[in-house]
């Protein structure tokens, strides 16, 4: 069975949240926002990351402050649906 992964591009919405954290310094982030948005991550090591970015910003609320970043029309996938929010 293959290892389950996720794309670059499901890490973006959390730096862009992350960067909203006055204690999460900007230079921490520059690393994160250069991935090529075609690599993959693996998942544990994915989630494992936004674990990481929830305890040390003390923010339960992280995931929902980077969805609220994304924008529909941005995922190729997704893109279809991007037509329903009006």
């Amino acid at each position: 069975m293959k290892d389950m992964s996720c794309s670059t591009s499901f890490i973006q919405p959390f730096v862009r949240a992350l960067a909203l954290h006055p204690e999460i310094a900007a230079a921490a982030l520059d690393s994160v926002r250069d991935f090529d948005r075609r690599d993959r991550v693996p998942l544990p090591l994915g989630y494992a990351a936004v674990r990481a970015w929830v305890e040390s910003t003390g923010d339960e609320d992280l995931g929902l402050r980077a969805g609220a970043t994304m924008h529909v029309a941005g995922r190729a996938p997704l893109s279809p649906l991007s037509a329903l929010e009006s």
